[in-house]
């Protein structure tokens, strides 16, 4: 069995960033806090969004190409 889920921070120059992600089954759950001033971009299979600062949350279903 591989990785499902994980979380972090990080203390950046315009503040604390925080991100947590799990995945149950083919849904992954995404809990993002971004400081003001940044962005980010998630980059999943099948999906990219941009982050603005603040909170975040992303709810994706991932695509099966077997």
């Amino acid at each position: 069995a591989g990785v499902d889920h994980a979380e972090g921070s990080l203390l950046t120059l315009r503040g604390p960033l925080t991100l947590s992600w799990r995945q149950e089954g083919d849904v992954v759950l995404l809990d993002a806090d971004l400081p003001p001033g940044a962005s980010a971009l998630l980059s999943l299979p099948g999906l990219e969004r941009p982050l603005p600062p603040g909170r975040s949350t992303v709810r994706a279903v991932l695509s099966s190409n077997s």
